[in-house]
């Protein structure tokens, strides 16, 4: 904004923590008055506690993933070079089946739309879906989340009338006010391509006003927003798929006024059906990269940024050729934790991923060749990063659409980080179905539990299918706590404040806990449990913090094989309870290999890749679920 000099963020205090850590943001040009700085943690407004020129105290705010953290002032914004990092407050940090809950689908069309964008579009502090319904009645649709820790809710649809042929949709705040407008590109019109919203919600409240429209003179297809030249402005990246070439917009909107430049357009080496752009600083200059996909060829352009405010401009493009077949598009994100931002690409018609570590120098873009990994019987169309299980390393997300019945058909993929010492490298695949295919992936903490969620919308590439859907797959990572019968053990809340109070549900629905021989710490941020019995199994607890609760903890008795003496199932010393599994535990046997003699029954068994379990002659092993 003209008149006022750009806030620049220099660094951030601690850099990782639960939901309610507070954090201490330092750079340049803040309001001394508190109130004037406008703080986001990826989607979720913080609110400011104390500022200086210099420095901005804030918590982390419910609903915060592995975005960058960004400060606008007096209309203008800047973004951290890397995000808080949200962490859980439990060791699980493995994916099953088990992690996530049954997905909530919701019916959001009549079909081919699967394009979505997520934001808080009501400031609520929830995260709210938009999505553009290519088929289907020429509109964009909006749900507001209405959803509790736990528990997943969403508003019936809205819909907003857009143009013909709505593709690409962005959620971003493009004026400066502090709330997230709408853009989605249109391909069928004749004199405008971007349908432009901007954002007059209020809470519980969904609404924009008359619609904008914009010409690029050129049809649009896919949709980004970053701040291309660092001055303060979110402008907009757009690809045009039947002429190759890349487009940027820059921002020149005022308060309550969207507004763009004409398009500058670059060509690329060897663009072929260019794909949506993303954007990352790949040299570690401070400005904003681009990488196009190329579909028909297989290739990633990345363009250098070499902007200044006011000017668009890029280095020679660099090609990198990839051996998938139909490149979807790619992500960025440093991966094994070096400081440099790495590359991952999905393709339509390939059964892996391929992922490029990055050797860049400030001004000088390097890349080791394309380490494939597969995810066979797969393929993909998108991929989103996000640490799924609080472990401070950022995970893959994929979503896998299909054709025709006969094609596999997960719906959404995952696999774990487990990159070291400088190496990427990542964990089993662990797919989640949705009842239909999924096109579009996006990562947001859905219920505010701490905890990112993978929201996947699912279509088909014709009006003639079922009705568009979008699926809410909820992140259940750690919700289940194993104890032994008759021990102790102990729950901490994921989300830290300044009140707490512990709730158990023995079916009955939440009442509050008081301390006992079987409770302790009950107005604390742990829970101690003691002496558990038998009649606790699959009792459920919860925390309320500041009068807000947290995500809910099953309570199941666990017994895991350590083989520690031999390799009898009978001998309590091979078991970490000390005791012989029962019909009320799940039994975990990692490694080793266990020899059963007697017959004998158990609620559930997980076994690892590296055990052995043998049943003698005339024994049998019951497993109930």
């Amino acid at each position: 904004m003209e008149g006022y000099a750009q806030p620049t963020i220099t660094s951030f205090n601690p850099i990782s923590g639960p939901i309610g850590t507070t954090v201490v943001i330092s750079g340049t040009n803040f309001s001394t008055t508190p109130s004037n700085n406008f703080v986001r943690f990826g989607y979720a407004s913080a609110t400011v506690i104390t500022s200086t020129a210099t420095s901005i105290t804030v918590k982390i705010p419910r609903g915060a993933t592995l975005l960058p953290i960004s400060v606008m002032v007096n209309q203008l914004v800047t973004f951290s070079s890397t995000p808080f990092n949200v962490t859980s407050a439990c060791n699980d940090l493995s994916f099953s089946f088990r992690s996530f809950d049954s997905t909530k689908t919701f019916i959001s069309g009549t079909g081919g739309g699967w394009m979505a964008a997520a934001g808080d579009l009501d400031g609520d502090g929830k995260i709210d879906i938009a999505y553009a319904n290519y088929y289907a009645g020429a509109n964009m649709s909006v749900h507001r989340n209405t959803s509790t820790p736990g528990i997943i809710s969403m508003d019936p649809k809205i819909d907003f009338a857009v143009g013909l042929a709505p593709d690409d949709i962005v959620i971003s705040d493009f004026d400066g006010d502090f709330k997230p407008d709408i853009i989605v590109s249109t391909e069928d019109n004749p004199t405008y391509d971007l349908a432009i919203f901007r954002n007059t919600s209020s809470i519980g409240n969904i609404s924009f006003a008359p619609r904008g429209e914009f010409n690029t003179g050129i049809v649009t297809d896919k949709l980004t927003a970053a701040d291309i030249d660092n001055d303060g402005k979110i402008d907009l990246i757009i690809t045009y798929t039947n002429t190759d070439m890349l487009g940027v917009l820059r921002n020149i909107s005022s308060l309550e006024n969207i507004n763009f430049a004409p398009p500058v357009q670059f060509a690329g080496i060897a663009f072929s059906g260019v794909q949506r752009a993303s954007v990352g600083d790949l040299d570690g200059d401070g400005k904003p990269d681009i990488i196009v996909s190329n579909i028909f060829n297989s290739d990633m352009t990345i363009f250098r940024n070499t902007s200044i405010a006011g000017f668009i401009s890029f280095a020679t493009p660099l090609d990198i050729p990839l051996s998938g077949n139909t490149i979807q598009g790619t992500a960025i994100y440093d991966f094994d934790g070096d400081g440099k931002r790495d590359i991952v690409a999905c393709f339509s018609n390939s059964t892996f991923l391929s992922v490029v570590k990055n050797n860049s120098t400030i001004g000088n873009l390097s890349f080791q060749p394309a380490n494939n990994i597969s995810i066979a019987p797969y393929k993909s169309y998108n991929l989103s990063i996000d640490d799924l299980n609080g472990d401070l390393k950022p995970d893959l997300i994929f979503s896998s659409g299909y054709t025709s019945p006969s094609s596999p058909k997960p719906g959404v993929g995952i696999m774990a980080n487990i990159s070291t010492g400088g190496n990427i490298l990542f964990g089993a695949m662990q797919t989640f179905p949705v009842d239909y295919p999924a096109y579009i992936n996006l990562v947001a903490d859905m219920d505010n539990d701490g905890k990112p969620d993978i929201v996947a919308c699912s279509g088909y590439f014709s009006s003639a299918g079922p009705p568009q859907h979008l699926a809410i797959v909820r992140n259940g990572i750690c919700e289940n706590l194993f104890s032994c019968q008759s021990g102790t053990n102990s729950i901490t809340s994921n989300i830290l404040g300044n009140v707490y109070q512990w709730q158990l549900d023995n079916g009955s629905g939440f009442t509050n806990l008081i301390n006992n021989s079987n409770y302790g710490g009950v107005t604390t941020n742990q829970l101690q449990l003691l002496n558990i019995p038998i009649g606790f199994l699959n009792y459920r607890y919860r925390c309320l913090v500041d009068a807000v609760p947290t995500g809910s903890y099953l309570l199941k008795f666990g017994n895991t094989w350590l083989g520690t003496i031999n390799n009898t199932w009978e001998n309590p010393g091979n078991w970490s309870c000390g005791m012989i599994p029962d019909i009320y535990t799940d039994v975990m046997i990692p490694a080793g290999n266990v020899q059963l003699n007697n017959s004998t029954s158990i609620n559930s068994i997980t076994l690892g890749s590296a055990a052995i379990l043998t049943v003698s002659s005339g024994a049998n092993l019951t497993i109930i679920h």
